[in-house]
């Protein structure tokens, strides 16, 4: 829903400021970047481009998408994720992370900052880039019932379990079935969770077209609970 927005704004912008950079979190992986195509009908809609940390970013097709978007539809909107990387090296100002945690997670100078400069040097337009940061997990009005929920069920197992005297494990939730969606929770050690990456499996990748993946759809829309509304477009 928040792509769709960016998608109004920026249209209703003109040529004042056109085209929208959103970066979201996720780290290593797209989950959260892919997710934004949920409710994307055709080429006009937003995003018109995706990055995801599992496919190395091309910078010369990143801006050639923008490019034809803004001259095909008026307004551009991309989302990428805060790790894409250029043939496994991070994009933009520097090299070199500012930050490394105690899992060893390097954080790098925002790349929806620099691809924004990048744009508007190319476009000659001012180019935004929005980067929400912690906001996109502390929204509790934002949260999906799925999510809700789930966040009770996983909740329960984690009280049921410590009361048996269990340590060091981590909640899991098995998916049973899509239609009709079912859960059931499961646990696993914690040291098979901490640190590691769950990557986007590669039959849920985007494609250039940046139209939805239905194999990918399928996966994601139980977690969205009862529907969004969507912005209808007049024009």
């Amino acid at each position: 829903q928040a792509s769709l927005g960016s998608g109004k704004d920026a249209w209703s912008m003109g040529d004042s400021s056109p085209i929208t950079i959103i970066e979201v979190m996720g780290r290593d992986t797209g989950w959260l970047a892919l997710a934004s195509t949920l409710y994307k009908k055709d080429d006009f809609d937003p995003p018109h481009f995706i990055g995801i940390p599992e496919q190395s970013f091309d910078e010369d097709f990143f801006l050639f998408k923008i490019e034809e978007s803004y001259r095909k539809f008026g307004y551009a909107v991309a989302v990428i994720a805060e790790n894409i990387k250029t043939n496994n090296m991070p994009i933009g100002d520097t090299a070199k992370p500012w930050f490394t945690d105690d899992f060893g997670h390097e954080y790098y100078n925002s790349p929806s900052k620099y691809l924004s400069k990048q744009v508007s040097k190319r476009l000659n337009l001012r180019c935004r880039h929005e980067s929400p940061g912690t906001i996109q997990r502390s929204l509790i009005d934002s949260v999906s019932t799925t999510d809700g929920d789930e966040a009770e069920l996983v909740g329960k197992s984690a009280v049921t379990e410590s009361i048996k005297g269990n340590s060091n494990i981590m909640i899991t939730l098995i998916r049973e079935s899509n239609n009709p969606y079912s859960v059931t929770t499961s646990t696993t050690s914690l040291d098979k969770i901490a640190g590691k990456v769950r990557k986007l499996p590669r039959n849920f990748y985007p494609s250039e077209d940046f139209l939805p993946n239905a194999k990918f759809i399928e996966y994601l829309n139980p977690l969205i609970g009862t529907p969004i509304d969507r912005i209808n477009r007049l024009l």
